[in-house]
């Protein structure tokens, strides 16, 4: 099923005031397709404004509506009108509409709508600009075109001087006073159906177009009769597997289905056993026909042997524990207003989630065969959703291909049928309301010869679509009184022709026998009982989880259907208008279902969903099929799309494959693979040597004019996640050799443990073709392999990679410009693989080339600077070589920003550093689509950082982390973590690693599932400081969804550092986070989320973050402490002795300083003080737009101002209880806040003469929150003093002051220009300057 995608987003707006207190929107790579975008085969574009109506055809001219006469009409409650826009609207016009005034209702071709102009709009909003076109709905355009046509008003005008009508009216109209103004013309109400905003009405004859001049109506068409059973013409029946039904498996047990015709079953026959009862309140009249379709459906077969069958329950339906109640839609005097009133009781009242139809409105004498009218656009509601919830609907296809059959001339009427000449012969007879978009339509076959029978409707729809969607057995060799079917399920097999056995269903009688039927309706009743059992399988598999989607059961059946492509037969590869997608074959959808095939999402205008298949060689057809459930169209609508969805399938060569389309105006002719469908609301992408490698899949919302489309996409074994070229870009300098914190490991072999770890784990999760490179830099930048590109197969090369990391040593510079630019051209730009880079350093870049910025907005970008000049971001030279790659020569910027490379990079900072350190860390995630954190303590959680990056660069619809947890375990003391696992879990990792001893099994792990019983790992992998458990629900019989609760235990003295990350490999529920590039003080941090599941709105969720403020500004810390180190102090003296032009670098001796201070116990407590506060999530809402069209909801939270310098470090935490069951979820980051605001009075500007003729002008910003600039930020300082030329460079003291120097001849008052970052300001003085 699908994902549901969560985003986090931390933006200006919450803070922290005298106490503590991001996402990465996943990137989607797309391999190349092909340039031509072919377009569908059987239809001509149309104009791009060309609007098409029931009635007419037209391109309105571009013009500024006059909306005083378009209100005129009814200027107190607004006028219902046609609106044309200049493009599909996004999101946001929609919302700028209503709030404006217009209110878009149902979609029309040409970006038009139907849509109410309220009373008080608001003429002068901008949006209106966006409206090229603005008309009153003519009351010709609401009038069917089948009221001129006689044989379909032969029905409607059975009562002298009157016609009964069918009224459909706007969804936002008062229906009552319509009701009151359609009596004032002289109408009686036959029948109401509210939910459905339609009113059967009979009017005197000639006031039709008085009634369509009502504001309040829509739709005008002739009233039709009671729909008839599609088994007059013979009597056949239907059967199921004989045998018994292994326990747990499948057989509809708890699903129930409603069966509407016009009589009820006979409640009381033995098969049934109670489960078959009476749903309407009408008078209980049973039928032979909806006795026999229940019977198909749901019988148990109890009377089988007593009926001369051969076998016990030989007869028994195809889900013989499901439960039916059966409704009669002719128990008034309006049968569509009483069909429509007994399925919104079916859906709202009697917990119905399956419908059978095995009846239909003749295309004789009514409406013409294959339109789209009628009950059509009400049922595609009712799948969708429009009665609460969807549900999937099954129609009959019709027994009309050779005509009507008249019971009053016992033969068949083919006067009606369109077009009888070739090569339209037998095609176009599909009957009411066949044609809607979302039922599912079943045609009948031979099961003896897998033929089309005699009698079975074909298509096309009007539009071109594909109708009937699947085929069943209509009945066996020829005979119309012994049918066997084709059809399976998952508890047998049938008996098939070779012995014999009839197939028989219950049929009304007073001695409660079996009888025959057959046709369309036996085909229909038997697809309707597979879906029960594919309800009933998915249940079992996922318990406590919403049903599929209607969408993703009719894309199981049909990806699972049997292509009728004999060739000994006319059949032809692919679908036709005759068999649709083929004969249903239930046993594998049930099971396909079961494994997870199935995907559910969601696509706004102009989006795309991005899905993922490693095939492998010599792999079998690949077969996929996508489904949406589409919105309503208008009556009449020719094409009767509204939201066009496109599959688009890329091979691992970069060529696009096509779904299957047909061509209407040859209807014979075989379906082809050469263009793009944009005509029918489901596809499917054949390919029958598929190339092994890895293949992209994306769901393109081509046209999607009601703001979001959820959809389903099915594929045998569902997909995996997008394949990753992934590239570890290692600080090896020697900076590294250090300890990060007294007592603590080295740096390097803190490094070398991590990537052991994070490459085992991997490697638990691994697909075949996923890619690895490692870039480690110091002076130089060296590769594994060492030569480029630095990528090969993870799988293949992992012992490889392993020890390469393993002896990973420091020494030398940091060339990390030099690093990103061998990752860069590494990556196969031809490669539909994601990008992703994890950085780990711990200290300023020192090698050219460097990571500076440029452009407008300043963007980070790798680039070669002078020795001579500026470095940026507090870069300094260690050498003044350029660092040589992996072939010795070298390494040369490409001159693109970072960002055009389209890689995701993660980023961790490693140990105390300055505020330029940070910023570069901070920069290349945020800047690149991922996540940055820094520690100053990696050897107790770099980890648990790892792991998350490494999750974030393997996430594609399944890897989460569940938790996280870091501590210390006491010895013989045991801690309990506990955590959710739900029903689609596919595997739960523990990541386990610890520090302090080098031991295997040094801590303990052992888990239990909800039922208290030991869970045993499917796989253990350990080392002397981690243990790797995966448990595969698969395979594993104990694992259940629910609680799982994990021990650790520690048992000799003394006690341990442990971490710890948990990951689920699930479908369900899935989330993204992101944070700000840089926030400053003063400024306020708000934090909002947005949640979706299954592309709509969260409903038990809950979100908040726990946010940990550093309790001492940094920029303070360092301004205090640096000065007063070892590193520090020769630095500092030759600035007291005027040695400007002998000076070392500053940031060199910084970074100097901040190795000492990492070893300095008192300092390091001081900087990791922090104080966390829990803050919790409200949801909320855009104005103006409904919260299903964002498919999200959206959640803020925010406090107070931020008030200290530093790295706030963010956990996000979602909780709460999906379709899935409990979800839990969790995602660390970073977020990086410097000074704000200067404050001038307080910024201490002052000047004296260091020797004759030269002065020297200090200056040492504050901000308004009393946080120092701090050391190293030389670059964002510049000072600048009127007729005084410069003597020496900006120089850092260290300690947040900056000096620097001029030559003058004499003492004098001054006037300085200050610039500190975006700001500047003047102060003049003599010793002390002050700001004018």
């Amino acid at each position: 099923m699908r994902p549901c995608s969560m985003r986090f987003v931390a933006a200006i707006g919450f803070a922290f005031v005298g106490s503590a207190c991001a996402p990465v929107n996943q990137q989607s790579l797309v391999a190349a397709a092909s340039a031509t975008r072919p377009e569908a085969m059987w239809v001509a574009a149309p104009a791009t404004y060309e609007i098409r109506l029931p009635t007419r055809s037209f391109v309105p001219v571009a013009a500024r509506p006059d909306w005083d006469e378009l209100l005129a009409k009814d200027d107190a409650h607004g006028v219902h009108g046609l609106v044309q826009l200049n493009a599909t609207p996004t999101l946001d016009t929609r919302a700028a509409l209503q709030q404006a005034g217009i209110t878009l209702g149902q979609p029309l071709t040409g970006h038009a709508y139907l849509a109410l102009v309220g009373p008080t709009l608001d003429r002068k909003a901008a949006v209106l600009a966006q409206i090229r076109h603005a008309e009153v709905y003519q009351a010709d355009d609401k009038l069917s075109p089948s009221l001129k046509d006689e044989r379909a008003l032969d029905w409607a005008r059975r009562s002298a001087g009157r016609t009964e009508l069918v009224v459909s009216l706007f969804a936002d109209a008062d229906t009552s006073d319509a009701i009151t103004r359609i009596k004032a013309l002289g109408a009686t109400i036959e029948g109401e159906a509210r939910v459905a905003h339609i009113v059967t009405v009979s009017l005197p004859a000639g006031r039709e177009h008085e009634l369509a001049g009502l504001d309040a109506v829509r739709y005008v068409e002739p009233s039709v009769p009671p729909g008839r059973e599609e088994s007059e013409r013979a009597r056949g029946f239907i059967g199921a597997a004989a045998g018994a039904i292994p326990a747990g498996s499948p057989n509809g047990q708890g699903v129930i289905v409603g069966v509407l015709e016009g009589r009820h079953a006979q409640t009381t026959h033995p098969d049934f056993g109670g489960r078959v009862t009476q749903g309407d309140a009408g008078t209980l009249n049973f039928g032979v026909h909806t006795t026999m379709t229940a019977g198909m459906i749901a019988g148990s077969g109890a009377q089988s042997v007593a009926s001369g069958a051969a076998t016990a329950n030989q007869w028994r339906g195809v889900a013989p524990g499901a439960s039916v109640r059966t409704y009669n839609y002719t128990t008034s005097a309006d049968s569509i207003t009483d069909y429509i009133g007994d399925v919104t009781d079916a859906v709202r009242n009697d917990a119905v989630v399956l419908m059978n139809n095995s009846w239909g409105d003749s295309g004789c004498g009514t409406l013409a065969y294959g339109a789209y009218v009628g009950r059509a656009p009400f049922l595609d509601g009712v799948v969708k959703g429009s009665l609460g919830r969807p549900v999937p609907i099954v129609f009959s296809a019709g027994n009309e291909r050779a005509g009507f059959f008249n019971s009053a001339t016992n033969a068949n009427d083919t006067s009606c049928i369109a077009n009888a000449a070739a090569p339209f012969e037998n095609y176009g007879t599909l009957n009411h309301p066949k044609a809607a978009k979302n039922v599912i339509s079943v045609g009948a076959i031979d099961s003896g010869n897998s033929a089309m029978t005699s009698y079975s409707s074909w298509g096309p729809t009007l539009d071109g679509r594909i109708k009937p969607d699947v085929v069943a057995a209509g009945h066996h060799n020829g005979s119309m009184n012994s049918n066997v079917s084709s059809i399976t399920n998952a508890f047998g097999q049938p008996t098939g022709a070779a012995n014999q056995q009839d197939y028989r269903t219950p049929i009304f009688d007073t001695t409660f026998v079996y009888g025959w039927y057959a046709q369309t309706s036996s085909a229909a009743a038997e697809v309707t009982g597979g879906l029960a059992l594919m309800i009933d399988g998915w249940r079992r598999s996922f318990p406590g989880r919403a049903d599929p989607l209607p969408s993703t059961l009719r894309a199981t059946l049909v990806n699972n259907a049997a292509d009728l492509d004999d060739a000994t037969t006319w059949y032809n590869p692919g679908p036709d208008y005759a068999s649709g997608y083929g004969l249903v074959r239930i046993n594998n959808s049930v099971q396909s279902l079961q494994r997870g095939d199935a995907v559910e999402g969601s696509v706004a205008h102009g989006g795309e969903a991005h899905y993922f298949l490693t095939v492998p060689a010599g792999a079998a057809p690949l077969r996929m099929t996508l489904a949406w459930d589409d919105e309503p169209a208008i009556h009449g609508a020719n094409p009767a799309l509204v939201n066009d969805l496109d599959l688009v399938v890329t091979d691992p060569n970069g060529v696009r494959r096509y779904p299957w389309t047909l061509n209407r105006a040859t209807p014979s002719a075989a379906a082809v693979r050469t263009a793009e469908d944009h005509v029918n609301n489901l596809e499917q992408v054949l390919v029958d040597a598929p190339a092994a490698g890895a293949w992209t899949i994306v769901v393109r919302g081509t046209t999607v004019a009601s703001g979001r489309q959820d959809f389903s996409l099915v594929t045998p074994n569902g997909f995996n996640r997008q394949p990753v070229d992934l590239i570890l870009a290692l600080d090896t300098s020697g900076s590294m050799n250090s300890v990060a914190a007294p007592g603590g490991l080295a740096k390097i072999e803190v490094l070398r443990r991590s990537v052991r770890l994070l490459l085992e784990t991997w490697n638990l999760h691994a697909i075949a073709t996923d890619r690895v490179g490692i870039t480690a830099f110091s002076s130089d930048v060296s590769t594994t392999p060492n030569t480029l590109p630095a990528l090969q197969p993870f799988q293949a090369n992992f012992a490889a990679v392993t020890n390469a990391a393993a002896g990973l040593t420091a020494s030398g510079c940091t060339a990390l410009g030099g690093a990103l630019q061998t990752a860069f051209n590494s990556f196969d730009p031809a490669s539909s693989s994601k990008r992703s880079i994890l950085v780990v350093t711990d200290g300023m870049q020192s090698a050219n080339p460097f990571v500076g910025e440029a452009g407008t907005p300043a963007r980070l970008r790798i680039q070669s600077f002078p020795t001579s000049g500026p470095l940026p971001l507090d870069a300094f030279y260690c050498t003044t070589t350029t660092a040589n790659g992996p072939s010795g020569t070298s390494i040369v910027p490409d001159g693109q920003d970072v960002a055009a490379h389209n890689a995701e990079i993660h980023s961790i900072g490693v140990g105390v550093n300055g505020a330029g350190f940070q910023q570069v860390v901070q920069r290349l995630a945020s800047e690149n689509h991922g996540i940055s954190h820094f520690t100053t303590t990696p050897d107790q959680n770099l980890d648990v950082l790892y792991i998350n990056d490494l999750i974030r660069a393997l996430k594609s619809n399944t890897l989460e982390v569940i938790t996280t947890d870091t501590g210390t375990l006491a010895a013989g003391m045991p801690h309990e973590i506990s955590f959710p696992v739900n029903a689609t879990s596919r595997s739960v990792t523990v990541v386990l690693s610890w520090h302090g001893v080098t031991q295997a099994n040094a801590v303990s792990a052992s888990m239990r599932g909800p039922s208290g019983a030991i869970i045993t790992p499917a796989q253990v992998r350990q080392q002397g400081y981690f243990t790797l458990l995966r448990f595969d629900l698969a395979s594993n019989t104990n694992t259940v969804a629910g609680t799982w609760g994990l021990t650790l235990m520690h048992d000799s003295k003394p006690a341990l550092g442990y971490q710890l990350s948990v990951i689920a490999d699930e479908s369900c529920f899935h989330y993204d986070v992101s944070a700000p590039a840089h926030l400053a003080i003063g400024e306020q941090l708000a934090l909002s989320a947005s949640l979706s599941e299954a592309g709509r709105p969260v409903q038990k969720m809950n979100v908040r973050a726990l946010v940990s403020a550093p309790i001492n500004s940094l920029s303070n810390l360092l301004a205090k402490a640096v000065p007063a180190t070892r590193a520090a102090r020769k630095y500092l003296a030759a600035v007291q002795a005027g040695q400007f032009d002998k000076l070392l670098s500053a940031d060199a001796v910084l970074e100097a300083a901040l190795a000492e201070l990492s070893r300095n116990a008192e300092f390091m407590v001081e900087a990791n003080r922090y104080e966390t506060r829990a803050l919790e999530f409200k949801p909320t809402s855009v104005p103006g737009l409904d919260p299903a069209l964002l498919g999200e909801t959206r959640f803020v939270t925010g406090v107070g101002q931020l008030s200290r310098v530093g790295a706030y470090q963010v956990v996000w935490q979602v909780a709460g209880e999906s379709a899935c069951g409990p979800i839990q979820r969790q995602e660390l980051s970073s977020i990086l806040v410097g000074i704000g605001q200067i404050d001038r009075e307080r910024t201490a500007i002052s000047t004296e003469f260091v020797r004759r003729g030269l002065l020297a002008v200090r200056v040492k910003p504050i901000d308004l929150g009393g946080n120092l600039l701090g050391p190293g930020q030389a670059v964002r300082v510049k000072i600048e003093v009127d007729g005084l030329r410069p003597g020496s460079r900006m120089i850092d003291l260290l300690d947040g002051t900056y000096l620097r120097t001029f030559v003058a001849k004499g003492e004098g008052e001054i006037t300085a220009k200050i610039s500190v970052g975006a700001e500047s300001w003047v102060a003049s003085g003599k010793s002390v300057l002050k700001p004018k």
